[in-house]
């Protein structure tokens, strides 16, 4: 039976706000079932509260679907063989564990070739999420699949990045606006998503790839190759930025997203320099945005934090009501629909909830109706209206 983990930080740590009601948030225990499986690790508590789940499920087809729609369906079913070993038939277990270990080391070779044919054309790349979650992050290769590769690259190189995939026999690829391109290999079957920017323009988000590059570290990928890689505390806040797009635009909210957050600090918590983290995002005014990631991540899952990070996560009222508010929609049904109704708004008040500064929202709300084509959704300017103070219009700026 699974050991209670203590807190390398002491009691302090654990200590956290009034804890959510999952049971209530969930709202079945189907969802409940996939979501306390959805981590690696579980404890005495969790391994009894599975244990009696199980026999409350009804409908196991849910179970999945919804498990598959959030990224975690291999979780779930790694956790169910651990607590309930004769529960799943043992060919439909073999299949699973085969298929994410083929499909993983399938990517981590293409990780590798990639990363040799930049760098033959004097490229700098910095690849993220995919396998390196496997070396960093995820330390059973059964536990979390890798569906396609990100590269971020210097925005000098990215045409040039371009041209290098396209000759690698890569389709031409499919513009996502500023900040990336999405490109498909047909006889390898491989998904690449390349980066100059790890977000849209309108963000405002500047990170300086040459100082992304100097702080990188290197890692070994499942092929045994080194590759080069975003230090932990970089890849931190970029996890927590990637969960900001996607609350911001919901149609790609997954509860993935947050756990891949959980599982990094379990593993690197202490090693985090938490205060040139916490400094260098302040610095930038984008503290709110490593703030709202570790207050998803904490209300859903309890994570370790340092006294004085835990303190500052407390004095960030509203960004509790939107991790609040974030956890409600990911146990929603059909959550993305609703959300598209008010699709403008939405992603724009999410954009200025982790930002600070009448200054800096301004030219965020500017780019992003700017930036938005020619749309000036009347729901985006009450919604700068409300946030900025008096009259909200184009003319404003």
């Amino acid at each position: 039976m699974p050991k209670v983990a203590r807190s390398p930080y002491g009691a302090a740590a654990s200590i956290r706000l009034s804890p959510i009601d999952i049971r209530r948030i969930t709202g079945s225990f189907e969802k409940e079932i996939a979501f306390l499986c959805s981590r690696t690790t579980i404890d005495v508590h969790l391994f009894e509260k599975i244990n009696t789940l199980v026999q409350r499920v009804l409908d196991w087809d849910y179970v999945t679907s919804f498990a598959n729609e959030h990224g975690i369906v291999y979780l779930l079913y790694y956790n169910l063989n651990r607590v309930v070993p004769n529960m799943m038939p043992q060919d439909v277990n073999q299949r699973l564990n085969l298929s994410c270990l083929a499909r993983n080391f399938h990517l981590a070779a293409a990780l590798s070739n990639v990363m040799s044919l930049l760098s033959a054309n004097g490229i700098r790349a910095i690849p993220y999420k995919g396998p390196t979650f496997g070396a960093i992050i995820y330390k059973n290769p059964q536990s979390r699949i890798a569906r396609d590769l990100d590269f971020l690259v210097h925005s000098r190189d990215y045409e040039k990045a371009q041209k290098v995939l396209l000759s690698a026999g890569y389709n031409a690829p499919i513009d996502f606006g500023w900040y990336k391109c999405h490109f498909w290999h047909p006889q390898q079957r491989v998904n690449i998503d390349l980066h100059r920017g790890l977000v849209p323009r309108w963000y405002r988000v500047n990170l300086k790839f040459d100082d992304l590059w100097k702080r990188c570290t290197k890692i070994t990928i499942g092929t045994g190759a080194i590759i080069t890689t975003f230090c932990v505390e970089d890849l931190l806040f970029v996890l927590c930025l990637d969960l900001v797009k996607d609350i911001a635009e919901p149609s790609c909210l997954r509860l993935i997203k947050v756990v891949d957050i959980m599982e990094l600090l379990k593993y690197t918590a202490a090693d985090i320099d938490w205060d040139t983290l916490i400094r260098r995002t302040e610095r930038k005014g984008l503290s709110r945005i490593l703030y709202l990631g570790l207050l998803t991540a904490d209300r859903l899952y309890g994570i370790d934090l340092p006294p004085h990070v835990r303190r500052s996560l407390g004095t960030e009222r509203r960004l509790l009501k939107l991790a609040d508010a974030t956890i409600e929609l990911l146990f929603l049904d059909n959550y993305a629909h609703r959300v598209s109704k008010i699709k403008y708004a939405h992603e724009l008040k999410t954009i200025l909830a982790v930002r600070k500064g009448l200054k800096t929202k301004s030219v965020v709300c500017a780019y992003y109706l700017l930036k938005q084509g020619k749309v000036y959704s009347r729901e985006a300017l009450v919604c700068m209206k409300k946030r900025l103070g008096g009259a909200a219009g184009p003319e404003r700026f």
